[in-house]
């Protein structure tokens, strides 16, 4: 009878260190999936911001392209430059950003004093 229980004891020390080799192995299968994971993550977020940098560039480049040299001269003599270039840029910002453009602020003319 006690050689039964003996035995009966070792088969279920085995199966039970079976069972812990496999739940580590598993863990460890976990783990690395984890990590693939995060690089997949950390690869597609660069990605993104890449792609964000690059539409960025290029439509502040297609807005600077588009105006005419006096009209940039003439802003950059009477202070304007600065302030076309912080609408431009808000504006390239939102649309690379996949924000919709906001309707553009009609100027009111300036009553003379």
């Amino acid at each position: 009878m006690e050689t039964k229980l003996a035995k009966s004891e070792e088969t279920r020390e085995k199966l039970v260190d079976d069972h812990k080799k496999k739940l580590a192995t598993h863990d460890e299968g976990l783990r690395e999936i984890r990590s693939d994971i995060r690089q997949v993550s950390n690869y597609i977020e660069k990605a993104e911001a890449e792609a964000r940098a690059a539409r960025l560039s290029s439509l502040l480049t297609g807005l600077l392209e588009g105006e005419d040299a006096d009209a940039l001269d003439q802003a950059m003599k009477d202070g304007t430059l600065q302030e076309k270039l912080k609408s431009a840029t808000k504006a390239a910002v939102s649309e690379a950003e996949g924000k919709p453009k906001a309707a553009p602020k009609e100027e009111k003319p300036k009553a003379k004093a």
